[in-house]
């Protein structure tokens, strides 16, 4: 009996480090581990799918998607930003959890005690963040229009000695098209999965004609993620005529 609470300990006591964890804005990228870390306090059944290699369906990425657009890449920048949520925000988006019917009152309770027990985990902490801005040329979800212009963000790299690198990232070339699956989150919208929900509109493709092509991932965010991950998702077969149809029945064109 004695060894089985000893367990239960334990398991709770996982629980609410990966909590923790999932709070924190931290870096990863092709250089370390898969997961990236992400608050997602506008879509927790989104943040939840960190433990996985992927969106197991199509549907699935749809589901957690706030903003789904053609958009072209403005520019680039990075700045540096605090990536941590305060300890208020842990607390409200346990809130917000139980509300939703994802967690109990037991769990919501227990993991609330825990950030109170781990304030220290939520004192401020830089790093360097890369931000793009997207021209909005075609919304299938969301409540954008067309020329809209939204920000998105991705994190830096690391070098073989761990220093924040530009090279080493993750990057979206400017002025390029692409399919984007958006999450929202603290810092702007976030890419959850990048290797399942980025998309390139070839230069080439003529967008009313074209419709049915399959659309091309991009290259290196499916190689960089597959040699991290365990089992990695592969991305999906998309067109234009599908996410149209996902338009079509959220009510943004006839």
């Amino acid at each position: 009996m004695k060894k089985n609470y000893v367990l239960i300990l334990i398991g709770l006591s996982m629980l609410l480090v990966a909590c923790t964890a999932i709070e924190q804005e931290q870096v990863a990228d092709n250089n370390n581990e898969y997961a990236t870390t992400q608050m997602v306090r506008d879509n927790p059944t989104a943040s939840r799918r960190y433990f996985n290699p992927g969106y197991e369906t199509f549907e699935d990425m749809i589901e957690d998607s706030d903003l789904i657009i053609r958009g072209r890449v403005l520019d680039e920048r990075v700045e540096n930003v605090n990536v941590h949520i305060t300890l208020e925000q842990a607390i409200e988006a346990r809130m917000e959890e139980y509300e939703a019917g994802l967690i109990t009152k037991e769990e919501r309770d227990l993991q609330i005690a825990h950030h109170h027990e781990h304030a220290e985990d939520f004192a401020p902490h830089y790093e360097d963040v890369i931000f793009y801005r997207i021209e909005i040329l075609e919304i299938f979800q969301g409540n954008y229009e067309v020329g809209d212009v939204i920000e998105i963000r991705q994190f830096m790299g690391w070098n073989e000695l761990g220093n924040p690198s530009l090279e080493h990232s993750n990057r979206y070339e400017v002025e390029s098209e692409l399919i984007l699956f958006l999450v929202n989150g603290r810092l702007g919208y976030i890419v959850f999965f990048p290797h399942q929900a980025v998309y390139e509109v070839p230069a080439d493709l003529d967008i009313e004609e074209d419709v049915d092509v399959i659309l091309d991932y991009i290259e290196e965010l499916q190689r960089d993620y597959a040699i991290n991950a365990y089992n990695i998702s592969e991305p999906f077969d998309i067109t234009l005529e599908i996410l149209r149809e996902i338009a079509e029945e959220n009510d943004l064109i006839d």
